[in-house]
């Protein structure tokens, strides 16, 4: 989301990518909205593929900025239709893999 308030996509990564992928291309102190696959096994185990909204607000970040990604993840999320969870993140432990999928479960 730019000064703006309009959305920009930065990066588009190809299926053949997994989650780790993105989180070293979330910056530190700015928030992002991340919509992916996300492909994970259950508990029994099974393979399950879902459409994640992720909400990357950092700590660091400020305020203001924090509350515009929080504000708008469900309402972008929902506009798209097909979103079966949304996460919020706020440090990079929250944006692991093994967080998401506890998410999911």
């Amino acid at each position: 989301i730019n000064e703006e308030s309009q959305l920009v996509v930065e990066h588009v990564l190809d299926g053949t990518k997994n989650f780790d992928a993105i989180v070293p291309l979330v910056p530190e102190e700015e928030g992002r909205i991340i919509i992916c696959n996300f492909n994970f096994e259950n508990d029994e185990p099974r393979k399950i593929r879902k459409i994640v909204a992720i909400c990357w607000a950092p700590e660091d970040a400020p305020t203001a900025k924090k509350i515009v990604y929080s504000s708008n993840v469900k309402s972008i999320a929902s506009q798209l239709g097909a979103v079966d969870r949304t996460v919020q993140a706020a440090n990079k432990d929250e944006l692991s893999f093994a967080n998401v999928r506890e998410h999911c479960l």
